[in-house]
């Protein structure tokens, strides 16, 4: 037996059997993060200094589905 989890909380995750386990990442929020670092990139121009690498933690959310769960646990 095995456990299968996805990422992105893909509206189909739900629908299929069984349904899949998935991380929920704030895809907007990366999408903007990493604009922002590209501006700032862009705007340091041909600086000999290269920007400091910057870590960014952005929440995630588990939800848990049957894909995860062994089946002796799974609700009948």
């Amino acid at each position: 037996d095995i456990g299968l989890v996805g990422f992105s909380n893909w509206s189909y995750g739900p629908l299929i059997e069984p349904p899949l386990t998935t991380v929920d990442q704030p895809g907007f929020e990366m999408g903007q993060e990493a604009a922002r670092l590209l501006i700032r990139q862009i705007e340091a121009g041909d600086k000999e200094q290269e920007p400091k690498p910057e870590t960014k933690v952005l929440k995630t959310k588990l939800i848990v589905r049957d894909s995860s769960i062994r089946k002796s646990v799974r609700k009948k």
